[in-house]
């Protein structure tokens, strides 16, 4: 017997004759006549003496179908049996007439036996769009791109999960559009098109089917916005800074709102507004205008309102002549400058500071107490932060955050510790004393790890005393609310 090579198969029930030396091909009692993909259907070769069964053959690349046994198991040997059960693939091909063949021998000679079957009906759910269901388009006649999700069989069934549905649809355009190749209306093309919109501000509808010989799926619909950009700075002082959306049609209103650190000075219900800051950080200004084609939302605008807000990070206990790298760590804020500067705590050092924007590298020149300072200014103002730096010298205890908020921590070293592990030591006392030399808080402690709460101590620089032992330690810290 010859053997043929085959795919996977898909089955029918249907009845077809043929007729090659009187040779027929129908389809067992009892099976429906299949007019569907993916339902399991058989046919079945009649032999007559003097002839023998071959095989079922595929002419078709790929071969759109998976063939199956009885109980709608995989079963690949079937074509090979003269019930061949087969379920027909939910692709575009198979919307098409198919002919395939029963191959059989009568006297040494090989014959065939056309079957003919089809078209079959796919199950064609309606396509989506890849922006989802609406999507936002600045105003003018610039091309855009609409695209479809991949059109695909998504069940996991075994035969024919993954594999596309079919590769045209049929597109309808709003009324003075049209596409790069001068589609309009309603055409059939592939699932991603290139669409010219007239220089209407109106909200419009594109809507798309799934089409395979004649076929088509339910609609989808694609909403499209068309709106002008909101004009303005990416920065607003508390003096203000105006936004504006433009080329909207007369008698159009506009209804502004502030995101968070900002709020309205003028212009609400007109074309441009005035936003003034309230605090510091990231904000927002967004607009939507109703005019004669529906409201139109633009996207909302992102800005930074106010100073900068800037923590100044590093190394607080390095060694002297090394180059140590310091950021100030910030968002990245429109047009901001940095400057750098080191004040020793004890004296007049001359410190190597080189300033690259958002770090500088600083080389201290010998041991000591000394502070690293950083300014971020921009068009609203500016703001310092600072750190201390313990410079070759052994700190027993560490204080951070510094700058602090409304809480610090007193950490003891590990350094000189016979159990780096203990969570209690002997009792010593913290004092906080202010710039001007008065004394703001007195803690009594046991603890290696000290929270101490700063929430009522006003901004500004202030020094921790540790008194343990008949010894005293200090270190400065900024509070910065």
């Amino acid at each position: 017997m010859k053997i043929v090579s085959f795919s996977f198969y898909f089955v029918i029930l249907i009845l077809f004759y043929s007729e090659v030396h009187s040779q027929t091909v129908t389809t067992p009692s009892g099976n429906p006549n299949p007019t569907s993909t993916q339902t399991l259907c058989a046919y079945k070769f009649i032999s007559d003496p003097g002839t023998q069964f071959d095989a079922w053959v595929f002419e078709t690349n790929p071969v759109n179908c998976s063939v199956f046994n009885l109980s709608g198991l995989p079963y690949y040997y079937g074509v090979y049996d003269s019930i061949m059960y087969l379920k027909w693939h939910n692709v575009e091909a198979n919307a098409n007439s198919i002919i395939f063949k029963a191959q059989y021998y009568r006297s040494n000679n090989k014959h065939w036996t056309e079957v003919p079957v089809g078209p079959f009906t796919l199950n064609m759910p309606a396509p989506t769009f890849s922006f989802g269901a609406s999507h936002n388009i600045s105003n003018g006649t610039d091309p855009v791109t609409i695209s479809l999700n991949p059109y695909i069989n998504t069940v996991n069934n075994g035969y024919d999960q993954g594999l596309t549905i079919t590769s045209h649809f049929e597109w309808t355009l709003p009324s003075g559009w049209h596409t790069s190749s001068n589609e309009t209306g309603t055409f059939v093309s592939g699932a991603s098109i290139v669409v010219i919109p007239p220089s209407s501000i109106c909200t419009e509808s594109i809507s798309v089917r799934a089409y395979a010989n004649g076929q088509r799926s339910e609609p989808s619909t694609l909403q499209v916005t068309r709106y002008s950009p909101i004009e303005g700075l990416s920065l607003v002082c508390s003096s203000g800074a105006t936004f504006t959306l433009n080329n909207l049609p007369s008698g159009s209103t506009y209804e502004w709102t502030a995101g968070p650190n900002l709020t309205i000075a003028s212009g609400q219900n007109t074309s441009s507004c005035t936003f003034s800051s309230t605090a510091n950080g990231y904000s927002h200004v967004s607009v939507v205008a109703s005019t004669g084609c529906g409201d139109i939302t633009p996207p909302q605008k992102e800005v930074w309102a106010g100073i900068p807000i800037i923590n100044l990070t590093g190394n607080n206990h390095p060694n002297a002549l090394t180059n140590e790298i310091y950021e100030a760590t910030t968002e990245d804020l429109p047009s901001t400058t940095f400057q750098w500067w080191v004040v020793p705590s004890w004296g007049t050092i001359p410190c190597t500071v080189n300033s690259y924007g958002k770090t500088a590298s600083v080389s201290f020149p010998e041991d000591g107490d000394y502070t690293v300072y950083v300014t971020a200014t921009n068009n609203c103002g500016e703001s310092t932060s600072s750190l201390f730096v313990g410079v070759g010298i052994y700190e027993p205890y560490i204080i951070y955050p510094n700058p602090g908020n409304d809480n610090i921590t007193l950490q003891m070293s590990s350094q000189g510790i016979s159990d780096s592990k203990a969570k209690i030591c002997s009792t010593y006392k913290v004092q906080i004393w202010s710039e001007k030399g008065g004394l703001m808080k007195t803690i009594n402690s046991n603890q290696r790890r000290q929270d101490i709460s700063t929430r009522l101590l006003p901004n500004g620089k202030y020094f921790i005393h540790v008194l343990k032992d008949g010894k005293v330690w200090k270190q400065q810290v900024i509070i910065q609310h």
